[in-house]
């Protein structure tokens, strides 16, 4: 698996179809950090929890990774690809 930065997440983020529906309901591995990491040569089936919940703790910004870590916030704030793109952007940084 290449390294997973933050600046590389919010690209491989813009880069999906704004209407893709991100999974929050089954943890972070299956999520848009899952995807991420996948993306980046993750092999799906050693892909631990550790893996994409320690880049999320240690690389996203505290806002996002607190939007991403709560399921309801989550599904209600960025429900999509194209949603989440949003949100980063109208806080200005990355």
């Amino acid at each position: 698996m290449k390294t997973l930065t933050r600046q590389g997440f919010y690209r491989f983020i813009r880069n999906q179809p704004a209407r893709k529906r991100m999974v929050h309901s089954k943890g972070w591995c299956e999520c848009a950090v899952g995807d991420y990491a996948r993306a980046n040569g993750a092999d799906p089936e050693s892909l631990t929890f550790e893996d994409v919940y320690d880049f999320a703790l240690d690389k996203l910004p505290d806002y996002l990774f607190h939007t991403l870590n709560i399921f309801g916030r989550a599904r209600r704030h960025v429900p999509t690809y194209g949603k989440l793109a949003e949100f980063i952007s109208k806080r200005g940084r990355v």
